[in-house]
This record gives C-alpha cells, sequence and structure tokens, in this order.
C-alpha cells in the first residue's frame, strides 16, 4: 500500500479534457480504504452526488507543493502589479517548466487565476479597513488638534498672567521706593 502511495504522488495528475458543452458525466463515488462507497456528506441526500473536487473549488487541481509556491507568489505579484508583470514573466521565463501554469491550457492553470482572484479580495478588503481606520482616526487626530490648541491657549494665557503679576510686583516694588 505504501509503494502504491508513492507511485501515486510521484507522477502528476493527468491533464483535463478539453472543454466541451456536453455534460460530464457521473462519476462513482470513490471509495474508502477501498472498503466501500464514501459515505455521503452531512445535510446532503444520497440523489445529488457532490462533484469530485481537487482543491476548495470545482474543477481546480491543486499544484504539487514544490511549484505550489511559484504559483501562489507569482499569484501574490501579479495581484498587486498586474497584467504588464505577468507578461513580463511570461517573456523572460515562458519556456522555463516551472511557469507553464501561466498559459490557460496548463491544468494548473485555473488554480492560478483563482489565487489572484483570492490575492485581489484579501487587498481590498486589507484597503478598506485601512481606509475605515484612517475615517476613525481623522475625527480623533481633529480633536487632538483642537486639544492642542486648547493647552496651547492655556498656556499662552498663563504666560501672559505671569508677566502681569511680574509687572505689578515691579511696579509696586518701584512705588513703595
Amino acid at each position: 500500500p505504501l509503494i502504491s502511495l508513492l507511485l501515486i504522488f510521484r507522477f502528476p495528475p493527468p491533464s483535463p479534457p478539453p472543454f466541451s458543452d456536453s455534460p460530464m458525466p457521473e462519476a462513482p463515488a470513490p471509495a474508502m480504504n477501498g472498503v466501500g462507497p464514501a459515505p455521503a456528506a452531512p445535510g446532503k441526500s444520497d440523489g445529488a452526488a457532490a462533484p469530485e473536487t481537487f482543491g476548495t473549488s470545482v474543477g481546480i487541481i491543486v499544484p504539487p507543493p514544490d511549484i505550489k509556491v511559484i504559483v501562489d507568489r507569482t499569484a501574490q505579484f501579479i495581484a498587486r502589479l498586474g497584467k504588464p508583470f505577468e507578461n513580463e514573466i511570461i517573456a523572460r521565463n515562458g519556456q522555463n517548466k516551472q511557469f507553464q501554469f501561466l498559459f490557460p491550457e496548463n491544468h494548473y492553470h485555473a488554480y492560478y487565476l483563482d489565487m489572484i482572484l483570492k490575492r485581489k479580495e484579501r487587498l481590498k478588503r486589507k484597503a478598506q479597513r485601512s481606509q475605515r481606520r484612517r475615517k476613525a482616526e481623522q475625527p480623533k487626530a481633529e480633536q487632538l488638534k483642537a486639544g492642542q490648541a486648547l493647552v496651547l491657549e492655556e498656556k499662552q494665557k498663563d504666560e501672559e498672567e505671569a508677566e502681569r503679576n511680574r509687572m505689578l510686583m515691579l511696579w509696586k516694588r518701584l512705588t513703595i521706593s
């Protein structure tokens, strides 16, 4: 059994069939440890079998770990820097086998596009959070500025009063002598 597992993980998954408009035939439920059909997922009836998936989304094949790292990092940069950066990567590394996921005919391309979308959504949420935080901090900053203005005003009044008291003391000394 261990050797058969090693053989399964040693070879890359088969490429998906070409796209067609005809519906895909129903696949039999996978067996668990070779004992029989897998139990139905909770909350699902036996009549509606869930489609087989390899990743978190239907029809997306997750690449092996060595390629997945490259795909994830590339998707992160493409989400941030855009399509021109992707074109530059294709121009520089188009012949490299590690970057074949950049091409639509590759079976990891769907995973790559999905990762770009997820990264863009994450960047958008992060920008929205920072914008909300800035809006929330803006009144505080204005209050702080107003508070600083009050402190400066009070300090100026104190200095004026101290100057007045000094002048009065000086005046009293001059008038007494």
